[in-house]
């Protein structure tokens, strides 16, 4: 398996960054493991994100309603995917989670992509979900999630309402589609958060990268209906190789430090399930403070990178020194189609010129 490994890594398309960013990758994409210690075939990582001390990592599959758990260095299963009865099961078409975001206070965020042929489709996927997880991933306490946490809100109407007012024809709002999601915090001078918004990106329409808000401060009751408002927007342009447009696959916060604002992921693919490559962006809050709520962006480019996979997920998982973000990136790969599975990679991140 190692020597494949060795092989396949060679392959793959050395990143290029821009100007002000370092991205420093640490070592090759690697797949995910079965408990047994073989190549995890079946998953389509969508979304990440650190769970307890940050020795393990949440990811979703995106045909499974059950939340799988890594070893954060090896990739290798832990414990029984993290599910509970509020989580949808037996549907023909969903949940289809394409999103997943945490807050400082041990929240969990959950999305189904709310996409579809039709509305019934789209209703089978129309999930979101807050729910906290407990336990430490040991033999006497596995992790689980806390059943008396989970909330489901709902967004539909409101994702509804704001395409319907950009002007978009029909047939292109019927093509909505998320695949991002994340949680902005402000905070107050003593450090306690004074205001908590979860961020929500689409992936179709894909004319333009679209990020919406809703203000989540005072936690909204279960079976809520949430109020979307335009965040920012940006035209992500085409794939490295002109053949696709770049679509939105996920978004990331940071909330402090010197680097605050959203990291926002773009993939690119073919019908026929060919990738096209991955960029990373950075929009800095001063920019969305700078500009009405809603307004495009002019984002900065991080990092381009592996053009033979599809990068769903990305999360950050500390600050580091003098300034470094550790993340990480999950790849889909669309396994079922294209028989390639599932990878994920850590890296660190700089902007050379953002200092205190």
């Amino acid at each position: 398996m190692f020597l494949c490994l060795a092989v396949f890594a060679c392959v793959f398309q050395l990143p290029e960054t821009s100007s002000g960013w370092d991205v420093a990758p640490v070592g090759s994409p690697l797949p995910f493991l079965q408990k047994d210690l073989q190549v995890e075939t079946v998953i389509e990582s969508s979304g990440i994100e650190p769970l307890g001390n940050g020795t393990h990592i949440l990811v979703v599959h995106d045909k499974s309603p059950g939340l799988r758990v890594f070893d954060r260095e090896s990739g290798q299963t832990v414990g029984n995917p993290l599910t509970c009865p509020a989580f949808p099961e037996g549907l023909a078409v969903g949940p289809k989670w394409e999103g997943l975001a945490h807050d400082s206070h041990g929240g969990y965020y959950v999305i189904g992509s709310h996409s579809g042929k039709d509305d019934n489709e789209r209703t089978q996927r129309a999930y979101l979900f807050r729910f906290q997880v407990v336990g430490d991933g040991s033999t006497e306490r596995p992790w689980a999630i806390q059943a008396d946490s989970v909330r489901r809100w709902h967004i539909a109407d409101s994702l509804l309402k704001n395409l319907t007012t950009t002007g978009l024809a029909t047939d292109r709002i019927d093509r909505r589609k998320i695949e991002g999601l994340a949680v902005r915090e402000t905070y107050d001078p003593a450090g306690k958060v004074q205001d908590r918004y979860l961020a929500i990106g689409l992936r179709e329409p894909d004319e333009l990268v679209r990020v919406f808000e809703v203000n989540i401060s005072s936690l909204p009751e279960p079976e809520s209906q949430l109020d979307l408002r335009p965040a920012f927007t940006f035209a992500a342009g085409r794939s490295p190789d002109g053949q696709e447009n770049m679509q939105l696959t996920s978004l990331e916060r940071v909330n402090e430090g010197t680097n605050r604002g959203y990291f926002v992921v773009t993939a690119s693919e073919d019908a026929e399930n060919v990738f096209h490559g991955n960029r990373l962006w950075f929009v800095p809050d001063q920019q969305l403070a700078d500009t009405k709520a809603g307004v495009s962006v002019t984002p900065e480019l991080v990092w381009t990178f592996e053009a033979s996979q599809k990068a769903e997920g990305f999360a950050i998982l500390n600050s580091g020194p003098d300034h470094a973000l550790t993340a990480i990136v999950v790849f889909d790969n669309d396994a079922h189609k294209t028989s390639t599975p599932s990878r994920f990679q850590r890296l660190t991140l700089k902007h050379r010129t953002r200092t205190p």
